[in-house]
C-alpha cells in the first residue's frame, strides 16, 4: 500500500499542475476573473498530493513532520479556494471586491501559522511498517472542522448560484460537474482527516486526496476549459467517458507494483525507481490509449453522409433559392431531430436579415435585422458557426455585446447559428435549435 500511495500522489500532483498551468494560459486572453481564482485553486490542489508524496517519500528523514503539516496547510488553502471559487464562479458583470477573497483566507491563515509553528496540531509523526503513525494535538480537530465548514459553505454558494442563473450552460456546468465533484471532496475530508482523527486509520490518507484532485480538477478541466465552445452536455458525456476509460491506465502500474512486490525477495527495487517508472508507463499508456476514446464512443451522433445524401437527391430537383432554404433548413431540422430551424436572408430593399423560413410559427414575420447588429458584425469578421454556450463562455470576443447576442439567441430558442457567404460577405444566417430529449 506505501507503494500505490506513493505513485498515486506524484502523478496526481503532476496532472493537477499541468492543469493549473494550462488554465493560467488560456487565461492570458481571455482575462477571467473566476478563472484566475480557478487557477489558485488547481495551484493549491497540487499541494495537497504534492506534501502527502513528500511525507510518504521522506519517511525517514527527520523533517518528516514538516511535510506532514504542509499536507494540513495546502488541504486548508484548498478548501478556502473552493469557497472563492464558488464567489467568482460564474462570471459576473461586476468583479468581486479583492477584499472578500482575502478575508475568506484570513482563518486559514492564521490557523496554518498555528499548524506549522507550533505542535498543537501535529505532535509527532513515524513511519511503522511503511505505515504513517501521527500523534496529533488538541489543534487537529480544529483544522478538521473550518477545513469542512469551507467546504459546506461553499457549496451552498454554488447551489445559490444554480438556482439564480439563467444561463443554461452555467446551470449545467454546477449541476454536473461542480456539485457532483463534491461527493468525492466529501469522501477525501472523511478520508484524510476524520478517519485518522477519530479511529488513527490511514487507509485512504494519500488515496482520498489524489483521488479527487484528479476527478474534481480534469473534470473541470475538461467541461469548463477543453469544452467552452462545445455543447456543454456533449462534454459532461466526454468527461465521464474519459474518467471511466483511463481508470484503465493503472493496469500496467498495478502490474508494476505487483512485480517489484513478488520478486523483492530476488531483486529490490528503491520506491523512487517504482514511481518513476510507474508515471512514465501512466504517460505512454494514456498516449497510445486515449485517441481511441472518441472512436469508441460516440454521443448518438447523426448519420451525416445519409442526411447529405438525401439533401443532394432533393436539391437537384428544386428550381429557386426559397425551395434550397427550405429544404436545407427542413433536413437539419428533421434529421437532427431539433425543436426548431430558422433562416434568415439579406434584403436589398431594407438592407437587414429578414425571415425567410421558420419551422414554428410567430408573429415576427416582418421583422428585420439591421445589418449593424453586433451578431451580423461579429459574423461579419469571424467566418465560423457560433454557439451560445459560447457567448457565454467567450469574454474576449462576447464581453461587450454578450446581453445583446444572447437575448436574439433566447428569444428565438435556438442553439447554434450557421452563417452563409456570399462573395466574402454574410447573406444569411441558418439557426438551430436545441436536440429534442427524448424521455
Amino acid at each position: 500500500m506505501y507503494t500505490v500511495n506513493l505513485i498515486a500522489t506524484f502523478i496526481s500532483t503532476i496532472l493537477v499542475l499541468f492543469t493549473a498551468f494550462f488554465v493560467l494560459f488560456k487565461n492570458r486572453t481571455i482575462k477571467s476573473q473566476a478563472w484566475n481564482f480557478f487557477f489558485i485553486y488547481n495551484f493549491i490542489a497540487a499541494g495537497v498530493p504534492g506534501s502527502i508524496f513528500l511525507t510518504y517519500y521522506m519517511y525517514d528523514s527527520p523533517d518528516l513532520i514538516i511535510y506532514s503539516k504542509l499536507s494540513q496547510i495546502f488541504t486548508l488553502f484548498f478548501s478556502a479556494s473552493v469557497l472563492n471559487l464558488s464567489l467568482t464562479y460564474p462570471a459576473k458583470k461586476k468583479k468581486v471586491p479583492l477584499y472578500i477573497p482575502f478575508l475568506v483566507i484570513v482563518p486559514a491563515l492564521v490557523l496554518s501559522g498555528l499548524i506549522f509553528f507550533t505542535d498543537l496540531s501535529m505532535k509527532s509523526v513515524r513511519f511503522e511498517d511503511w505505515k504513517p503513525i501521527r500523534e496529533a494535538g488538541i489543534l487537529y480537530p480544529i483544522y478538521g472542522a473550518i477545513s469542512f465548514l469551507y467546504f459546506v459553505i461553499s457549496w451552498i454558494i454554488f447551489l445559490i448560484n444554480y438556482i439564480k442563473t439563467k444561463v443554461e450552460a452555467y446551470r449545467l456546468q454546477i449541476r454536473y460537474v461542480v456539485l457532483g465533484t463534491s461527493v468525492f471532496i466529501t469522501l477525501t475530508y472523511i478520508g484524510s482527516i476524520f478517519m485518522p482523527l477519530a479511529y488513527n486509520n490511514y487507509t485512504f490518507y494519500a488515496i482520498a486526496p489524489s483521488s479527487v484532485s484528479l476527478v474534481s480538477t480534469i473534470t473541470l478541466f475538461y467541461s469548463v476549459i477543453a469544452y467552452n465552445i462545445m455543447d456543454i452536455r456533449t462534454a459532461i458525456h466526454k468527461t465521464a467517458m474519459y474518467f471511466v476509460l483511463s481508470t484503465t491506465v493503472f493496469i500496467p502500474i498495478f502490474l508494476i507494483i505487483y512485480s517489484t512486490e513478488y520478486f523483492k525477495d530476488i531483486v529490490h527495487f528503491p520506491a523512487g525507481i517504482i514511481a518513476g517508472s510507474s508515471v512514465i508507463a501512466f504517460v505512454l499508456f494514456v498516449y497510445l490509449f486515449q485517441p481511441g476514446i472518441d472512436r469508441a464512443f460516440k454521443r448518438k451522433i447523426a448519420d451525416i453522409e445519409y442526411l447529405t445524401n438525401r439533401y443532394i437527391q432533393k436539391a437537384s430537383r428544386l428550381k429557386t433559392l426559397d425551395e434550397l432554404i427550405e429544404a436545407s433548413s427542413l433536413e437539419l431540422y428533421q434529421g437532427l431531430g431539433l425543436t426548431r430551424a430558422i433562416f434568415f436572408i439579406y434584403d436589398e430593399d431594407s438592407r437587414g436579415f429578414k425571415k425567410s423560413f421558420d419551422t414554428s410559427q410567430s408573429a415576427d414575420e416582418n421583422m428585420i435585422i439591421d445589418r449593424h447588429f453586433p451578431l451580423i458584425i461579429w459574423f461579419a469578421r469571424n467566418q465560423e458557426i457560433l454557439s451560445l454556450n459560447r457567448v457565454y463562455m467567450d469574454d474576449q470576443s462576447f464581453k461587450p455585446i454578450r446581453d445583446e447576442v444572447s437575448n436574439f439567441f433566447n428569444k428565438y430558442d435556438i442553439s447554434s447559428i450557421l452563417p452563409l457567404y456570399y462573395e466574402n460577405r454574410i447573406y444569411g444566417m441558418l439557426c438551430l435549435g436545441y436536440e429534442i430529449s427524448y424521455p
